[in-house]
């Protein structure tokens, strides 16, 4: 059973000279994620858990929040936007469950102690400049740059098997480049 909210608003903002500013943010927060584990069928609320989920899980956990911020200014045939995306600190592992020392069941002796369950926040920024033309005989085309990550920001630890990194959620790549060109046909 998997509950929660999700969020969207939308501003545009038009100018006197034929440039318009964009304005939309996303947002989910996961209230409930219950699933049963094991034979003894327990069960587990992963809302708010990051941590890969093992090998070839039945379940995908999921963050309390995540937010995705997008702003775009265009003007005649030039546009750039940027898209900002974040994650809210997570615990690791909410299905063995692992406890941390600020829980008071915490006991290093025991095999599902660890000495910091809990994965950090995190922010990473990509930006898209774009530019319509006209190719001969009229045809439209556009040129555009991207760059994703432009900060090169490294995804924090979080149990994935990419580097350590859960892909859902966190970019693995860092930083990478991207141009192209395109015209419909």
């Amino acid at each position: 059973e998997a509950r929660g909210l999700d969020y969207s608003a939308q501003y545009r903002l038009d100018f006197d000279n034929g440039s318009a500013l964009d304005i939309r943010l996303l947002a989910s927060k996961a209230l409930e994620q219950t699933i049963l584990v094991g034979t003894a069928r327990n069960e587990r609320n992963l809302a708010g858990m990051v941590g890969g989920g093992g090998f070839l899980p039945d379940y995908t956990p999921a963050p309390e929040w995540t937010a995705n911020l997008i702003v775009g200014y265009s003007r005649g045939a030039f546009a750039v936007t940027t898209q900002g995306h974040y994650i809210s600190e997570s615990l690791l592992d909410k299905v063995t469950p692992f406890i941390g020392p600020d829980d008071p069941r915490y006991n290093p002796g025991l095999v599902n102690s660890i000495i910091d369950n809990t994965v950090s926040s995190h922010f990473t920024q990509n930006v898209n400049v774009a530019y319509d033309f006209e190719l001969r005989g009229g045809q439209q085309a556009q040129l555009w740059m991207n760059v994703n990550n432009i900060w090169d920001e490294d995804p924090p630890y979080s149990q994935g098997s990419t580097g350590g990194a859960n892909g859902a959620y966190y970019d693995i790549l860092g930083r990478a480049y991207r141009l192209g060109v395109g015209s419909p046909f």
